[in-house]
């Protein structure tokens, strides 16, 4: 539904808009409004039942070695936000 029309009364120098224009308006972003609210419960309740990221088995590969382990930590949490970014967007695309 379209924003109502501004009017002008010259006689008051005053400007206004008609009611019943003003009322389904307001109505109709409130009905919006409603609608995205429940798509975005839908989705926190969505994301709230997922599973959570699984990374696996954790080898030792990297033995003592500090650089390999940081590398090996960094490439599990870039997963992880990859992970739970596309089921994020998933969630609030239904």
């Amino acid at each position: 539904m379209e924003r109502p029309k501004e009017k002008y009364n010259e006689e008051y120098d005053l400007h206004y808009y008609d009611d019943y224009e003003a009322d389904q308006y307001m109505d109709d972003l409130e009905s919006r409004l409603k609608k995205v609210e429940a798509r975005m419960e839908e989705a926190r309740e969505s994301l709230e039942t997922d599973p959570d990221y699984d990374t696996g088995l954790i080898n030792d590969y990297g033995g003592g070695n500090i650089g390999w382990w940081q590398d090996y930590i960094r490439s599990e949490i870039e997963r992880c936000n990859e992970y739970w970014k596309e089921r994020i967007e998933q969630a609030l695309k239904e």
